[in-house]
């Protein structure tokens, strides 16, 4: 549901600030990399929460119409960016977190809210401590939501009908 949307802007997002390749597929990003790269990696699952709550209203054409939100989902990407120098580095890691977007909209017009999480290098990872390589965690909170049209009313009549004793 927010995993497409999400991804495709992560790796949109880090074409523009200048990575040369980025890849979705760790097998991919084993092959043969330029000097600088990034590989998007997506969770298997996300962690839905029941909400049950009224988020807008829209009165068109004698319709209003409401949003609910039914459920929130999270979701938690991890991005890591290499480049061939630690000055490099510095510079597409910055640029990454400060362009990130807050909102995005999923693919029915909802927004889905992005967040940095934890960033760094991982030390249990030798492979990225040994090298010029930042893991940074962008958080993605979207939701499942329901639409319901009520008509409004427009025009109300009166009738009056007097009764005598």
């Amino acid at each position: 549901m927010i995993r497409k949307p999400v991804k495709l802007y992560l790796e949109q997002h880090l074409m523009e600030i200048g990575c040369a390749k980025v890849f979705t597929d760790p097998k991919d990003a084993g092959v043969a990399k330029p000097k600088e790269w990034a590989l998007v990696s997506m969770p298997e699952a996300a962690k839905y929460e029941t909400k049950n709550e009224k988020v807008t209203y829209v009165d068109r054409d004698g319709r209003r119409t409401y949003h609910y939100k039914k459920s929130e989902v999270t979701l938690e990407a991890s991005v890591r960016i290499a480049a061939d120098n630690l000055d490099r580095l510095c510079a597409l890691s910055a640029a990454f977190m400060i362009g990130l977007a807050r909102r995005i909209k999923d693919d029915y017009g909802y927004d889905i809210e992005l967040s940095l999480g934890e960033s760094g290098s991982d030390p249990a990872d030798s492979e990225v401590a040994t090298k010029n390589e930042m893991i940074i965690t962008v958080v993605a909170v979207g939701g499942v939501y329901i639409t319901r049209e009520v008509p409004l009313i427009t025009a109300v009549e009166l009738e009056t009908e007097i009764i005598r004793r």
